[in-house]
């Protein structure tokens, strides 16, 4: 459990110089065939995708440790909440807000669509959809050079925008 382990995170952390500290904390229960999350899936929810990184983060701040980069996976989730994964887009931008508002200034929030893995293997496809290879490519390209909110492809960016402009009405019609 990250959060009993919090201590011995940051103990092992404050060992290294100037680490950049990578959050790959992902859990959705949403999202899926005709199902709604239970009370303890909405709990689990906001533990790992928000309670975790943001928990550990304040402890990293709390004592003060040089760190090169906060790096955050976030998603295209947290650019309009939809009914279709409401619970999973509110923790990933209730994380981005809270590190937006927190005093650090060398952060990284890489809003990535759709990452093929185990966690999305039983999601329907999207056309914003990207290998784990793939997505690993583009964060060893960005890490170090970029900062604050960024979209890992064009194509997510413009999806980004379009979202925020179009009415949830339209959207839930579109099923995106």
């Amino acid at each position: 459990d990250y959060l009993e382990e919090k201590l011995k995170i940051v103990n092992f952390i404050q060992e290294v110089d100037n680490p950049y500290i990578f959050f790959f904390n992902g859990y959705i229960t949403e999202n899926r065939p005709k199902q709604n999350p239970d009370i303890d899936e909405v709990k689990n929810t906001l533990k790992i995708n928000f309670l975790v990184p943001y928990v550990i983060t304040r402890s990293l701040l709390d004592v003060e440790k040089d760190v090169k980069k906060y790096i955050y996976i976030s998603s295209f989730a947290a650019v309009k909440l939809r009914f279709k994964n409401f619970i999973y887009g509110q923790s990933k931008l209730l994380l981005e807000e809270s590190i937006k508002s927190s005093p650090i200034d060398n952060f990284l929030i890489i809003r990535f669509g759709k990452i093929n893995t185990s966690m999305s293997s039983n999601h329907a496809k999207t056309i914003f959809d990207m290998s784990k290879e793939r997505a690993a490519e583009i964060l060893e390209k960005f890490y170090e050079e970029k900062n604050g909110v960024i979209y890992p492809t064009i194509l997510i960016r413009i999806l980004s925008i379009i979202m925020i402009i179009l009415p949830k009405k339209i959207i839930r019609i579109l099923n995106i």
